[in-house]
């Protein structure tokens, strides 16, 4: 299969050393996996069904990067430390963060719905800002990543997995400061506090980071302000989040290596709101807005370009969850959901009734835009006996962007325990995601969007069995994509210009290994913790005779694996190699001028470290990334 013309990227070692300084406001014990301090931790309640369980006793495979996992990170960045969960894709544009695209077993970054807290941040211009998160990794607790369908639980778009970033809960009066410095004029420099009495808590965190960039043009800098601040008496309460984030960067060759001086800023605002009129009734009201302003020169532009692209996004909803427990194991679930999306853009959408001038741009005005509507209720049902659990539920959805208006989505996920420390589970669901507005409306003279896309749908089976005794903890699972009309930019070979099309069928089989190995728990003083992880995918449809810009360029097969260890006295390290074997390839560009014959993707293999000491509340650690310096192309 083929994909479409993109940026080789030499991605050269890159170093980083920073200094974390925590402050207690009173004096708590601070524990972190680096220093081999015993902790009495409660299991992690993950949100993967509309009924919350233990990350134990899900019925579904989910990955979970922990707070540990964070703290720790080689890379100081949310969406890599993802990459390391099986079956998770993550591909970047420039320098890390800039724009990362989430993609799960095989699906496209599109078809991945990304939540803070259980609220939908997705963007409905283009996925490619879904990752646009007004917090950097200090403000964050843990991720949850569902790994296939979640319609029914968390409504449309919910496609091939949904990543639920959640927040940290202030447990005490706390401010922490940290400083990094690195190869190629990077610094990040970031303050987080938190104060917590018996009915508030409050958590505000600052960020700034900027680099000058590896190669020429690839420059960033990126500001974030958060802040979390919660209310409670008795059984009443609220949470109020909001969120500020502002993004400039140089995109090298992002969308076409033909002109490497493109440019890009992105802006974000977020808030959300989440009530508790009682235990059970907690309804949640959110609105985000993404303004994004695309520059395809940044220098010296020809005559003949007529400026940048701007967009604007809004999305408004609210949420809502009830839960009745019936008996002993059994419970039922019945929620809503509703969402308004709204583009204005000089780019995007249909002909406005009237012009709405841009804030602080001379001359040029919003003439374009769309805006759709999505209603939904869910209703789910738990029986759970001693060895066995069911979760079956139905969505009834309404949206203004298909032409049926209602479609259903049902299924279901159960689990039988076979041995004293072995569970098997299997689910089947149906899943549907409606196209963005680039889908439809994106037009230039190399791309031709498509008004009349259909929505792309899916049937999902999976089989698996989780292994847990122990300090080991293992899962293998099965799982095969039936799908359907499916979205993807094509071009014929002897075509000039990408076309977005339905794609008739196209269906994904797959399989996962992952364990987990505590040393700690049988007594090491020297090795912490290993994990490792392989998926494996096939795509039953290639590109031949046309290049597929997304759809088809699957990793084939992943493995991945991390240690931490304890080096001397108060030092510890921990490593992540990664070897990735991907379908299709690319157009190789040079000056300008693009191969006539694709060159497929090479083999990846990527090794990362970091060295940490920790002297009371100061961290001092050495992050290196790509120690063998390998050349790719992402």
């Amino acid at each position: 299969m083929k994909i479409f013309q993109d940026i080789g990227l030499h991605v050269v070692s890159f170093f980083m050393l920073s200094v974390c300084i925590i402050v207690p406001v009173h004096a708590q014990e601070f524990a972190d996996t680096a220093t081999h301090r015993e902790v009495a931790v409660e299991e992690v309640v993950v949100t993967a069904a509309r009924i919350n369980v233990p990350f134990s006793k899900t019925l579904r495979s989910v990955g979970l990067s922990t707070s540990g996992d964070l703290r720790l990170s080689v890379h100081g960045e949310t969406s890599s430390v993802m990459e390391l969960l099986p079956g998770v894709d993550v591909r970047q544009r420039g320098a890390p963060g800039q724009q990362a695209d989430i993609s799960i077993r095989g699906g496209t970054f599109d078809q991945t719905l990304v939540l803070i807290d259980g609220v939908n941040v997705s963007d409905p211009q283009t996925g490619h800002h879904n990752m646009d998160l007004p917090f950097d990794i200090s403000a964050i607790e843990r991720i949850e990543v569902l790994k296939g369908p979640g319609a029914r639980i968390f409504g449309p778009n919910a496609f091939n997995g949904v990543v639920n970033i959640i927040l940290r809960e202030p447990s005490e009066n706390r401010v922490s400061a940290r400083i990094t410095a690195g190869s190629h004029d990077y610094t990040s420099t970031g303050v987080t506090a938190s104060v917590k009495t018996d009915s508030m808590s409050d958590l505000l965190a600052f960020s700034n980071t900027a680099s000058d960039g590896y190669i020429y043009n690839t420059d960033f800098k990126n500001v974030s302000l958060f802040n979390r601040f919660s209310f409670s008496s008795g059984k009443m309460g609220m949470e109020l989040q909001t969120g500020y984030f502002v993004r400039s960067f140089g995109a090298n060759s992002f969308y076409s290596p033909r002109y490497p001086d493109q440019y890009e800023t992105t802006k974000s605002v977020f808030v959300s709101l989440k009530t508790s009129l009682s235990e059970n009734i907690k309804p949640l009201f959110y609105w985000r807005r993404h303004l994004d302003c695309f520059e395809l020169f940044r220098y010296d532009a020809p005559e003949w370009y007529t400026g940048p692209n701007y967009h604007m996004t809004d999305v408004m909803g609210s949420d809502f969850n009830y839960t009745l427990q019936e008996g002993e194991g059994v419970s039922t679930s019945l929620g809503y959901s509703v969402r308004y999306e709204r583009i204005i853009s000089n780019k995007l959408g249909n002909p406005l009734d009237e012009d709405i001038v841009i804030k602080g741009v001379d001359g040029t005005v919003y003439s374009l835009g769309d805006t759709r509507f999505n209603a939904g209720v869910m209703a789910e049902q738990s029986f759970s006996g001693r060895r066995w659990s069911f979760s079956g539920g139905l969505l009834v959805n309404f949206s203004t962007a298909s032409e049926k208006r209602f479609t259903l989505y049902p299924g279901f996920d159960a689990g039988w325990l076979i041995g004293r420390n072995t569970t098997l589970y299997t689910s089947l669901n149906r899943t549907l995601r409606s196209p963005t507005f680039t889908d439809l409306y994106y037009n230039d003279p190399v791309s031709i969007g498509n008004p009349d896309l259909h929505p792309e749908e899916a049937w999902v089976a999976e089989t698996g069995v989780k292994y847990s005794k122990g300090a080991l903890k293992s899962e293998a699972s099965l799982f095969c994509r039936f799908g359907r009309n499916m979205i993807d930019w094509v071009r014929p070979n002897d075509s000039e210009k990408w076309q977005v099309t339905n794609l008739t069928h196209v269906n994904i089989y797959g399989f996962e290994l992952s364990a987990e190995y505590d040393f700690r728990q049988n007594g090491s003083s020297f090795f912490y913790l290993l994990r490792a992880g392989y998926a494996c995918l096939y795509a039953d449809k290639s590109s031949s005779g046309y290049q597929s810009k997304y759809l088809l360029d699957i990793l084939r097969n992943k493995l991945d694996l991390s240690l931490t260890h304890k080096v001397y006295g108060k030092f510890s390290a921990n490593w992540c190699f990664s070897w990735q074997d991907r379908d299709g390839g690319f157009i190789m560009y040079n000056g300008g001028v693009a191969d006539t014959e694709e060159t497929p993707f090479s083999d990846l293999l990527l090794l990362d470290g970091r060295v940490n000491y920790r002297y009371e509340d100061l961290l001092v650690f050495l992050s290196i990334t790509n120690i063998t310096d390998s050349q790719h192309y992402d």
